[in-house]
Order: structure tokens, then sequence, then C-alpha cells
């Protein structure tokens, strides 16, 4: 962290004290812009920068035009499989200006919830954060931002080396963990998200277990689960909100959930 004792305390404090969506969206677009520059140019700059693509050929992966790329490639290719489903993300390079289309949406429901989890674990005094499937690094660079040391984890090659290349851009010294080779520290996070993460995989529950081990007694999760058919993603592949019923039983117990039961916190007692 490049910030002081002092400044970094200010920070956080603003983190506890934001008391509405504006306050809150706040919190997101300053710590991921890149000086001088708005949110959605700092994005749209790295993805160039990083691809090695004109800005034309980024916004044409941008938003609902690249939910449609990514879609047409999931029908071509047709993963059947944990291994095909793996080897499907692996290599979805249009996945990264479609995932920081969403990052810019201002004050959309998913990052707000983020940034209330945020706040419980600042109001915590919680220190080490995990994002297991963390995509672009967004939330690693949020939490970081706020005072945490941070591990993302990803079983996508093309998004660790994106991550790994996006955080040292805004100083954030992180670790980082290719699920397809390494495992979960035990026991060592006191706050961990998985976004968007759950209703793409075989084996929900099975991560929940391998996140609930990672966390300390009382760490908390924040986790989406949106677990519906979707035509415009079929890569959607959980279609049923009793899997969360099982998420319970693991040793969580559940502390928050959004009235359409998308978003969900949780607490590890065991």
């Amino acid at each position: 962290m490049n910030r002081d004792t002092l400044n970094l305390k200010k920070l956080r404090n603003n983190v506890i004290t934001a008391s509405t969506d504006d306050a809150r969206w706040l919190l997101w677009d300053q710590a991921l812009k890149m000086p001088h520059l708005p949110l959605t140019e700092t994005l749209i700059k790295e993805n160039m920068e990083y691809l090695g693509w004109t800005k034309e050929q980024v916004l044409s992966c941008w938003g609902e035009k690249g939910t449609e790329k990514i879609k047409e490639k999931w029908i071509q290719d047709h993963p059947e499989n944990a291994q095909q489903i793996q080897d499907y993300y692996n290599s979805l390079r249009m996945y990264i200006p479609e995932l920081s289309s969403w990052h810019a949406i201002v004050k959309n429901d998913a990052l707000l919830h983020i940034l209330e989890f945020l706040q419980l674990c600042v109001k915590n005094n919680y220190s080490s954060f995990l994002d297991y499937g963390a995509g672009i690094g967004s939330n690693g660079i949020l939490f970081n931002y706020y005072g945490f040391n941070v591990t993302l984890a990803d079983i996508s090659d093309e998004m660790l080396s994106y991550q790994k290349w996006r955080l040292p851009r805004h100083g954030v010294i992180a670790s980082y963990v290719d699920l397809k080779k390494g495992q979960l520290p035990v026991n060592y996070f006191d706050c961990a998200t998985c976004i968007e993460v759950l209703e793409h995989t075989t084996n929900p529950v099975e991560i929940m277990d391998s996140i609930r081990k990672s966390l300390i007694i009382g760490g908390v999760a924040f986790v989406t689960t949106p677990f519906f058919k979707d035509p415009e993603r079929p890569q959607h592949i959980i279609h049923s909100m009793e899997v969360t019923k099982e998420f319970e039983s693991l040793g969580f117990d559940q502390i928050w959930v959004s009235s359409d039961r998308f978003y969900r916190f949780y607490k590890r007692v065991r």
C-alpha cells in the first residue's frame, strides 16, 4: 500500500460513513479510476493497452454486445462437462471487456452490494480478503484501496494474466491462486467474495465449502446466487435456488439475503 496510516484511517472512515447509494458509489469510483480519467475511460484504456486492441474493438465486446458474443461462443463450443467448461473460460479474452463494462455501470445492484459488504468488513476491522473467481480483479483493487491484503483466485489463465497486469498499475501487491493447480489457504481470510461465479459451475456446494474452509471462524462471505435459466447467458448452468440450502449445512449462517434472493452474506460458524 502506498498510503500512510493517517490517510488510510480517513479512507476507511469514509467507507463506514457512506450512508447513501451515491456515497457508496464514490467509494468504487475513487478506488478504480486512474488519475485524470473517469471510470469508464479508465477501464477502456486498460482493455486497449492489455489486449492491444483499438477502442472500437474493445467497444465491440462491451456490454450487451460482449454478452451476445460470449453466448455465441458457448453455443459453438458446447461444453458438457467440468473440464470442457474450464477450457471454455480458460482462454475467453472477450470476457475482459465484457466484465469491464459491467463494472462501469453506475450504482448497479451488484456493485452497491459489494460496497455494503466492504462496509461490513471495515466496521469489523478485517484485513485479509479473498476474491474467488476474481475475473478482471476489480474487487481486489477495491479492497486493497481501503486497506486490505488481497488474494485473487481463478481458473482462467486469461483472467489471472490480466489481474497480474492490471493490479500493479493500481499500486496493488496481491497474491494469486490458480485454482487449476493450487489450493486456498485454510483458516486464513477474514472475508471473501464470490461474485457471478457459482451459477457457471458444476459444483457450487464444493466451491462454497472451499471458501468456508479458507475463512477464519466468524469470517464472512458475499456470494451471488442467480440460479435460474437465462436465455442470454446459457453458461449459467445451475437453475435451482434449492442449492443454497446446502450452503448452511456446510457451516455457514446466512446473515443477509436480498429480496430477489440473488445476493447473500454468510458467516462461517464452524
